[in-house]
């Protein structure tokens, strides 16, 4: 067996129709400049002690917390494709594929994923950068990539010179496209809260053998689950976890073939997973800030923090792409003097309202 390495990593999404599912034969998007990914689980152990031990006397599972960092060049393929998920809170799925040089693949299935924060930066003699982090319901390793599933990426980078930042009413109109310009950043935070319950697993007794080397259990309420629920199916000599493909009425297919054969002689049963998940995401106050670093040419920046002078702001993401960001003010405004340098001017701003398009 040999390890994996970043060379043969791809990451794909695909948007749910249903929170927590992955749609059925899905058409998933990639992003080609992916510089750094980092999937998270986090067990939340719950760690019990009693007087007599030194020792702890028991360790419950807790709220699984799933989440995923991504950094990556924008594409000019599609500039505002993965990136708009961070305005519009559509739930996704994304699909992180390693694949070793023996052709093994571990596929990490990060389900109802929505956008928490996204910071997108450029400076000169770069390109576009952006860096999301993600939160997840749930993740679900397999060994093979989503059955039915086809894949495309979007390529390409956006370049400081195909950038531009402009400045306008506070509305948004009148845009003039500042000259000074030498580093921008944009922040947009969602504060999401992961919202759990007081909930068991659904579980179902079989009505007949599931064999061994092949897919279907037989069980005795195929209502209480739902496709794409990851599943255990035990009896009283052996366990497995498997995927739900299908459901026709009470008999459940299960994406990969089962390894051992459960009976009903043996109390076998299927148990899906939900009791240790998040319910849902719940978007807070939102967060819209950014910063520009000017050159020192003029006191315009000092004079509207004085007078709380309201602007826009509207930044190039390639293309007809942009993001505006509308009755912003100035948080602060420095200018770093040192001994055989130029002088900058840094501005961080926090506005009201964004439009990404």
């Amino acid at each position: 067996m040999s390890g994996y390495g970043a060379d043969k990593a791809k990451l794909y999404y695909i948007s749910e129709s249903t929170y927590g599912r992955i749609p059925a034969s899905p058409v998933m998007s990639g992003i080609e400049n992916v510089e750094d990914v980092e999937p998270s689980v986090k067990a939340s152990l719950i760690k019990l002690r009693g007087i007599g031990s030194r020792d702890l006397t028991a360790i419950k599972k807790g709220l699984k917390q799933v989440d995923l960092k991504v950094v990556y060049a924008l594409p000019s393929d599609n500039p505002t494709k993965f990136l708009n998920y961070v305005i519009t809170l559509n739930p996704f799925t994304a699909e992180l594929i390693y694949l070793n040089a023996g052709g093994q693949i571990v596929d990490l299935r990060h389900t109802g994923c929505i956008s928490d924060k996204a910071v997108v930066e450029c400076s000169v003699e770069n390109v576009i950068k952006v860096t999301k982090d993600i939160i997840a319901q749930n993740l679900d390793p397999e060994t093979a990539k989503i059955t039915g599933a086809t894949y495309a990426q979007d390529g390409g980078a956006v370049a400081f010179n195909e950038s531009y930042v402009s400045k306008g009413a506070a509305d948004g109109s009148n845009q003039v496209v500042l000259d000074t310009v030498t580093d921008w950043k944009f922040t947009v935070e969602n504060n999401l809260k992961r919202v759990s319950v007081i909930r068991k697993n659904n579980s179902s007794l079989l009505t007949g053998t599931a064999a061994a080397s092949q897919k279907v259990v037989p069980v005795v309420s195929g209502a209480l689950f739902a496709v794409g629920d990851m599943v255990k199916i035990q009896d009283d000599s052996a366990a497995e976890w498997n995927t739900i493909y299908s459901i026709a009425t009470n008999s459940l297919t299960m994406v990969n073939n089962l390894a051992n054969t459960y009976t009903v002689a043996a109390n076998g049963y299927t148990e899906d997973l939900v009791s240790d998940l998040l319910k849902y995401l719940q978007e807070r106050h939102r967060v819209l800030t950014g910063e520009l670093t000017l050159d020192f040419e003029d006191m315009i920046q000092y004079l509207e923090v004085t007078h709380d002078f309201e602007f826009s702001l509207q930044f190039g993401l390639g293309g007809t792409s942009n993001a505006l960001f509308t009755h912003c003010k100035w948080d602060s405004v420095t200018s770093p003097t040192k001994t055989e340098d130029l002088i900058s001017v840094k501005a961080p701003f926090t506005a009201q309202e964004i439009v990404i398009t």
